[in-house]
């Protein structure tokens, strides 16, 4: 319903009937490997997998970091990295000191993190045999959930499939019931944190975006990004961005994204137009309108599809 209104739903806020929802859709299953937490790198350069615990993780083998084929790697999940939230990438190599040191000196400012696998311990744990290329991606307690492979010097999978890829196995209830446009954009393009870092809306550029469970958010600079990147939780809109008045009334309702409220910390956006201003009815009783629109929303995205 993204960006027209549907009469019956902007009714509704103002004490009509409810809007339809959208059909329910079912998440890809995730495995259900144990955790695992590891410490890979030399003195003075490690990097501790717990560390990581709350975000994805995606650990790149890399046989050869020095080649131009792993250089390649590198350099496209480096450019693609800040377009993808709440996932970390690190490089893996069993090179010899003497290779490693050269391996990094080779790599280009604002590369991924590379660290050494002495003797390749951290690739046998994992089962990764010497000679392949292989990213292995952990959920955010540690366990596996997803790994490609394929022979050294072989086209690895682009950075756009890893992303669509990260999106299927993170794709939650929430995401599933947002109120996206046909793109799977969020806010209509406006920036998150401007909302609540700023108090202000600010459209973003569409130039500098990152998804963060299959959702897109677009951003007004680059440090905004880092910023919604570092904790994406922080600044996604309460009911999936539809209108907080409505879902009060168990209805989903498209927003003015000029109309908003950030109390809490919470940002909360409201419906604007022909019917009126959702945000004064909001005013009135904002904690008993919170309580309701916060139990409907539970009711909504609990009946959309199964846990993982």
């Amino acid at each position: 319903m993204h960006p027209r209104f549907a009469l019956v739903g902007l009714l509704a806020v103002f004490g009509a009937s409810a809007l339809a929802q959208p059909a329910a859709s079912s998440p890809p299953p995730a495995s259900a490997t144990q955790a695992r937490t590891f410490v890979v790198g030399d003195t003075g350069r490690t990097f501790k997998s717990s560390a990581a615990l709350g975000s994805i993780l995606a650990v790149h083998f890399l046989p050869e970091a020095a080649s131009e084929h792993s250089r390649s790697v590198i350099r496209e999940y480096s450019a693609g990295a800040p377009t993808l939230a709440g996932v970390r990438h690190i490089i893996v190599s069993a090179e010899s000191p003497e290779t490693f040191k050269t391996s990094l000196e080779g790599l280009p400012s604002g590369s991924i993190p590379a660290y050494r696998d002495a003797e390749g311990r951290l690739a046998a744990r994992f089962n990764v045999p010497p000679a392949q290329d292989t990213v292995i991606v952990l959920d955010s307690a540690g366990r596996e959930i997803y790994r490609h492979s394929q022979m050294h010097d072989q086209a690895h999978t682009p950075f756009k499939e890893f992303a669509a890829r990260i999106a299927e196995l993170t794709r939650d209830k929430e995401s599933a019931e947002a109120n996206l446009d046909s793109s799977g954009l969020a806010l209509q393009g406006y920036d998150p944190t401007a909302y609540v870092d700023e108090h202000k809306a600010a459209p973003g550029d569409k130039q500098i975006q990152s998804s963060f469970r299959a959702v897109t958010y677009r951003f007004a600079s680059a440090s905004a990004r880092e910023k919604f990147n570092a904790d994406p939780a922080k600044y996604l809109p309460a009911y999936g961005g539809w209108c907080a008045t409505a879902m009060a009334k168990n209805d989903k309702v498209e927003i003015d994204p000029r109309n908003f409220k950030v109390t809490g910390g919470r940002l909360f956006l409201f419906y604007k137009g022909l019917f009126g201003n959702a945000l004064n009815d909001w005013n009135k009783d904002e904690p008993g309108l919170t309580a309701k629109a916060d139990a409907n929303w539970a009711k909504i995205i609990s009946s959309t599809m199964p846990d993982k």
